[in-house]
């Protein structure tokens, strides 16, 4: 988005991108996921859903921001069970917005610095042909596991 945008516009487009996508996610853990996350994750999750739920509103908002600043954090799997551990959807999302700002604040600065005059410059046929064979070949290789497994 740097490269394309700047930064000014970029950061947040990104930022509110990323809190939407994460919040999407959220929505279909909570529509879909919660048989398989209390069957994989229950033990786990119980004393983190005791250490958010006995906050205030503002100290489980700030848990939720430091825990996407972290670098170490794995991102999907807070996308995955923060509504098994009874977040509000809004707190959520801008728990996201804020949380990734630094991250989405580096990568757009990092996208910023390439120098390039059209989107032509990235988008030609050479990487639309790259792209491509790399699509074939993981359709390929899906193809050649399912095939596998009939014989």
């Amino acid at each position: 988005a740097g490269a394309v945008f700047g930064g000014w516009f970029g950061v947040p487009l990104v930022c509110m991108l990323a809190a939407t996508g994460a919040s999407m996610c959220f929505l279909l853990s909570k529509g879909f996921g919660h048989d398989l996350i209390h069957y994989y994750l229950k033990d786990r999750l119980l004393p983190i859903k005791n250490l958010v739920s006995s906050r205030e509103d503002a100290s489980e908002f700030l848990i939720l921001v430091s825990a996407r600043m972290f670098p170490g954090t794995p991102n999907w799997l807070l996308n995955l069970c923060a509504p098994h551990l009874d977040v509000n959807l809004i707190k959520f999302f801008f728990s996201v917005l804020i949380g990734l700002f630094p991250y989405n604040f580096l990568c757009v600065q990092a996208g910023a610095l390439l120098q390039f005059t059209d989107l032509s410059s990235i988008m030609n046929f050479r990487t639309i042909i790259i792209l491509s064979c790399f699509s074939l070949l993981t359709i390929s290789v899906a193809w050649y596991l399912k095939r596998r497994k009939k014989h």
